[in-house]
């Protein structure tokens, strides 16, 4: 299973709760000293001159009228004087949900966001932990009052903090939300700056919404609020270097969220589309530790400016998806990558080596081994990663399977018979497309082939439907190819392989609107989840459901070629769904707010599903389901002790009753766990940071007592047959109202853990 922690949707328990705490009123007051806190934030330490950051965000505008336009003088006039003393990027993007809640949550979590717009009672929270709480959670001498959001729509009013499990409200921002839907630049600006004589604040956002607004209005008042933001911004700039706690010591960061759909695309009026006008964005630095006067090519996105405020703060991001904008940073020396040491546990080994960030694993099963598939930008870009182990134990070398040169995401990994499919989302061409590639027994991979791209759809308006393939999940059912793909922002597809080699597709949801003429319709399918066995292939999926998320799943019994109805499975607040499936039984499970492990079951198919059951009632996050004969087994992200460790659980005895272990040490953050399981033995693939850098681990659990005589390599040589179901997250909530506790096994189980003898590649 391959999972992006972005689109883990956190749901947030009430608004009132979310925007609990400091918040500044109309007229807050003002005290003639900064507070002893602002003081003690400003003593933060890091290796930087910088000690404060403000990250700005100005709604809706496009590249075209700011950096990329003619003349930027004309509406960006004190920008464009600015970036003399600073550093600007202009191949800056977003490269998933061009609207504003998730634009500007991807800001302040560096995750890969898509969420609908928090208009009306909406509840969606950032799905990853923002820098407001890694930053307060690191220093727990700044108070809540010494960092700041100040928000300019009410889309942005629950960007304070997310709802994980290790981060969460308690170490949210202050937050000034929108009183309204929207409310002018020139009041946010004075509520920002009291905020400032009042608390000085080491960490802000700061996010102005009245240019998108202008934007959808017409022509001339979107070029007068365009110039009234670069006045604030100017302003701004000018009160930090005027004021002795600021001055020299603070590095703003000015960019969008989104921008608007070019004229071949729907002209100015609009966004969320996959335009380049909607995409590209700019992000312009000024302050002590930047580089003046610089403006750099490369290609860096939204993503990145979270890892870097926490780079020029003194914080990590672990949960962060993107890379520090080191290029314009003086002094930046790069962490040197630690040699991996050996595994200071029993059941537990290293995979990976990757002098770059490794993420999103999936792993698969077949009668050759073990198969791996993984993320890793150690060449300079994202691309897909593959390295098999053998049955007989040996690991093979690792193989580059995107070579996209651009961004490569998301694998997702299946394995059945002589046979390995991988598919992942890929941005060479520049939008993203599906990519699918095939391993033969012999080890040979088939040429990428394309199963899907990103294109703008409906005829006459080309702003109004973008299809933005997002990521995608394969499987195989009764030896049948089976692909599900996410289409932004209101289609899901499911595409089946044929014998000649082309994809034949079905449309399972089709919404006729899109998020932006009717937000409270949005559907925003994604996160789906496969489950085969036999003939039989389910394809779960999460979508909105006015307030939050719901679940839904379609099934099919003749391996793919058609699909039965869609499904209603659950309503609200559930996340994080992982299915897997064995002959007619069905598993599911989900986390359930705030952090509840909750299981599932059905005997016939999934057409019928009794009680559910819980499994945990805190601590839990982001499972993977697996199953075959004999075998039920989940892992997922643990806290109960504080940072995140990796959990097993087991069933015999399809899921009545569950032997639980630990699989990571648990001294560092153990994230994103997949597992796979022939039925006797399940293996476990996870993110782990204890050697400073992140790298991939394998553990193992085993029911076969191992024959004593028998060496390392030899004891745990499996004999691979089934097929692993591919599994995906999704975010939703149960129909059931059962809440019944399976009796789980009291005392610990009577099996041993064993390792292969690993052998590294170079």
């Amino acid at each position: 299973m391959s999972r992006s922690l972005t689109w883990r949707a956190a749901v947030a328990l009430a608004v009132s709760i979310i925007v609990s705490g400091a918040s500044v009123g109309a007229e807050p007051l003002i005290s003639a000293e900064p507070s002893a806190h602002a003081v003690a934030a400003n003593r933060v330490g890091s290796q930087y001159l910088t000690k404060n950051v403000f990250v700005v965000s100005i709604d809706g505008l496009r590249g075209t009228e700011a950096f990329d336009a003619p003349d930027p003088a004309v509406l960006i006039p004190r920008m464009n004087e600015l970036r003399a003393q600073g550093s600007l990027y202009r191949n800056f993007y977003n490269l998933v949900a061009t609207w504003t809640t998730p634009g500007n949550d991807t800001i302040v979590d560096g995750c890969w966001e898509m969420t609908p717009n928090n208009e009306g009672n909406r509840l969606f929270q950032p799905a990853c932990p923002t820098v407001f709480e890694y930053y307060r959670k690191a220093n727990p001498d700044v108070a809540q009052n010494q960092v700041w959001a100040v928000v300019g729509k009410n889309n942005c009013n629950l960007l304070a903090s997310s709802q994980h499990a290790y981060y969460g409200p308690e170490f949210a921002a202050s937050i000034d939300p929108s009183p309204t839907g929207d409310r002018l630049d020139n009041s946010t600006w004075a509520v920002m700056r009291t905020v400032m004589d009042q608390y000085h604040p080491s960490l802000v956002f700061l996010h102005l919404g009245q240019v998108d607004r202008a934007g959808h209005e017409g022509w001339f008042v979107y070029q007068e609020a365009i110039l009234n933001a670069d006045r604030i911004v100017d302003e701004l700039w000018t009160k930090i270097q005027s004021d002795p706690i600021y001055r020299d010591r603070t590095t703003v960061l000015v960019t969008t969220d989104h921008g608007r759909h070019d004229d071949e695309h729907g002209g100015f009026r609009d966004h969320s589309g996959i335009s380049e006008g909607d995409k590209r964005l700019f992000l312009l630095a000024l302050g002590p530790d930047i580089k003046a006067g610089a403006e750099f090519q490369e290609f860096r996105q939204q993503i990145d400016i979270a890892p870097t405020v926490g780079e020029l703060l003194g914080f990590e991001t672990p949960y962060a998806a993107g890379r520090v904008l080191s290029e314009m940073i003086e002094g930046y020396e790069a962490r040197s990558v630690r040699p991996t040491r050996a595994a200071a546990w029993q059941n537990e080994s290293p995979i990976t080596a990757s002098s770059g960030v490794v993420e999103q694993p999936d792993i698969a099963l077949n009668a050759e081994g073990l198969h791996v598939v993984w993320v890793d930008d150690r060449g300079g870009s994202r691309e897909i990663y593959y390295r098999q182990r053998s049955a007989g134990g040996l690991w093979s070398e690792e193989v580059d399977l995107s070579t996209s040169g651009r961004e490569a995401r998301a694998p997702s990994i299946a394995a059945s018979g002589e046979r390995v499919h991988v598919v992942w989302q890929d941005y060479r061409s520049g939008n993203w497309a599906i990519y699918y590639r095939w391993r033969d027994i012999g080890g040979e991979w088939s040429q990428p082939t394309v199963v899907l791209e990103s294109v703008v759809e409906q005829a006459g308006d080309p702003g109004s439907r973008c299809a933005m393939t997002m990521e995608p999940q394969v499987a195989v059912c009764a030896g049948q190819v089976i692909v599900a793909v996410p289409l932004m922002s209101d289609r899901l597809r499911i595409f089946r392989l044929s014998p000649e080699g082309s994809w034949a597709s079905q449309t399972v949801l089709d919404a006729p609107q899109s998020p932006y003429v009717d937000s409270f319709h949005t559907v925003l399918p994604q996160n789906t989840a496969l489950a085969t066995s036999d003939s039989l292939a389910l394809v779960f999926w999460q979508q909105v459901n006015r307030r939050d998320w719901m679940l839904k799943y379609v099934r099919s019994g003749n391996a793919g070629l058609s699909w039965g109805p869609r499904v209603d499975y659950t309503f609200g607040n559930e996340h994080d769904v992982t299915v897997a499936a064995q002959g007619s039984n069905v598993f599911a499970a989900w986390i359930k707010p705030p952090h509840a492990l909750w299981y599932q079951q059905s005997t016939d198919g999934g057409q019928n599903w009794p009680g559910a059951s819980r499994l945990r009632t805190s601590g839990a996050w982001q499972p993977d389901l697996v199953a075959a004969t004999g075998m039920v087994a989940m892992v997922w992200e643990d806290y109960r002790n504080g940072l995140p460790a990796i959990y097993l659980r087991t069933s015999a005895n399809e899921g009545q009753t569950w032997d639980e272990l630990q699989l990571s040490t648990g001294n560092s953050f153990s994230i994103e766990p997949v597992a796979a399981t022939d039925g006797e033995r399940v293996y476990v693939v996870w993110r782990d940071m204890r050697d400073g850098d992140w790298q991939l681990y394998l553990g193992e659990w085993s029911s076969i007592e191992p024959t004593p005589t028998a060496s390392p390599t030899a004891t745990v040589a499996p004999t691979l047959t089934a097929t692993r179901t591919s599994t995906r997250t999704a975010t939703a909530s149960p129909t059931v109202s059962a809440t019944a506790t399976p009796t789980l096994t009291p005392t610990p189980p009577t099996y041993r853990l064993f390792l292969p003898l690993l052998i590294r590649g170079a």
